[in-house]
């Protein structure tokens, strides 16, 4: 009663719609996020992940206290077949940042396991080597929306080159920090292509970060809300700088994207350096780019 999903255990048998996915089940390692595979096998987890759909939450969530309320709301939902619009008025201001609509069909409609097969499958077309492709698939620090959310990301970026390198990059994060990290990455650089007429772009990964190639400029996107000079900073930027210009001539042009925005000083030394800033990234569309 005050415990009840830990009332499931073992695999039901007959249910032979889940018979393709033994192999992966058995060899693929669970992320941190996910429901073990009693309860995946059992429809357990369908019933969360539609609930999360309606909620517009992450059902891979670290929310201890969010994972807790929907096990219990699920687990009844799913047993007794209870009405639960009433029950999940408490959830009402909870939001996660959203991804695109069709991704979240995905999570809402596949089990991790056929996530996996997608993500798999995307991956290969885009020629991905199969190692890489496994040891980002088996990092259990992405979650299934991590991995879905950036692989439908890059499917549609129509990138000619480095989608090969990013995703080894990807897949050495060691935090869930690093997993929204690159997550977002991938947003960013597709709101930059979709609010340009350029066709010729490739990821370029230098020093663990990922610089988007456009023509004969470098898109550097970042990820920050109140960005500040230091010695960290200098000693980035000027890496940066000297090995961009040196491999791809000193006329290469460097654009410096963030989502926030940047002190003045910092405004000043980039200026120097002739790196030009766009900040608040995401406002950010067409002509101003």
């Amino acid at each position: 009663m005050t415990h009840p999903v830990d009332t499931v255990s073992g695999v039901p048998k007959g249910l032979w719609r889940y018979g393709s996915r033994v192999g992966e089940m058995a060899t693929g390692d669970k992320s941190e996020y996910e429901d073990g595979v009693g309860k995946e096998l059992i429809l357990f987890s369908a019933q969360k992940r539609k609930l999360a759909y309606d909620l517009n939450v992450d059902v891979y969530s670290s929310n201890k206290i969010l994972q807790e309320y929907m096990n219990s709301i699920s687990w009844a939902s799913y047993s007794g077949g209870m009405a639960v619009t009433a029950a999940l008025t408490p959830l009402g201001a909870v939001r996660f940042t959203k991804t695109a609509h069709n991704v979240n069909n995905l999570i809402r409609d596949n089990a991790p396991e056929d996530l996996r097969k997608i993500n798999r499958k995307v991956l290969k077309k885009l020629d991905v080597p199969k190692n890489v492709i496994e040891e980002f698939l088996d990092n259990n620090w992405l979650s299934p929306r991590h991995e879905t959310a950036i692989v439908h990301n890059l499917e549609n970026l129509g990138l000619q080159n480095g989608v090969s390198d990013f995703i080894q990059l990807v897949a050495t994060s060691n935090s869930e920090e690093d997993a929204f990290f690159f997550q977002n990455i991938t947003h960013l650089i597709e709101h930059y292509i979709s609010n340009t007429v350029e066709s010729q772009n490739s990821i370029v990964v230098h020093d663990h970060f990922a610089l988007l190639r456009v023509r004969k400029h470098f898109v550097f996107p970042v990820l920050v809300d109140n960005g500040y000079w230091s010695e960290f900073g200098a000693n980035l930027m000027n890496t940066f700088e000297s090995d961009l210009r040196s491999e791809y001539g000193e006329d290469v042009q460097i654009l410096l994207w963030i989502t926030g925005e940047v002190s003045d000083k910092a405004k000043k030394e980039l200026s120097s350096r002739k790196i030009n800033l766009v900040e608040h990234a995401y406002e950010t569309i067409g002509k101003d780019l």
